[in-house]
């Protein structure tokens, strides 16, 4: 949609929306979150490992947020691993 008073009012109604249904239930990617994804993905590739901008900004927002993270893709986490919960174990 190109940029106009009507996508700035849809994004408006969504943010709206967001706040109101999941405000609880969001972790943002905010400053903390930014400056653990940093640390994370220093470590990692001083690691050798080649891991996805994705997955370390969302290890950031866990350390962040001092929650615990379940997934399969363990590997791709390994910066934050007593924080992982793989439900297929």
């Amino acid at each position: 949609m190109p940029e106009g008073r009507r996508k700035r009012g849809l994004n408006s109604s969504l943010d709206d929306l967001l706040a109101r249904q999941f405000q609880s239930r969001l972790a943002w990617y905010d400053q903390e979150a930014a400056e653990h994804a940093a640390r994370i993905g220093t470590a990692q590739v001083r690691s050798g490992l080649n891991v996805e901008l994705q997955d370390i900004m969302i290890a950031g927002i866990v350390v962040a947020r001092d929650a615990k993270l379940a997934t399969r893709n363990v590997k791709h986490f390994a910066g934050i691993a007593e924080r992982l919960v793989n439900p297929w174990d």
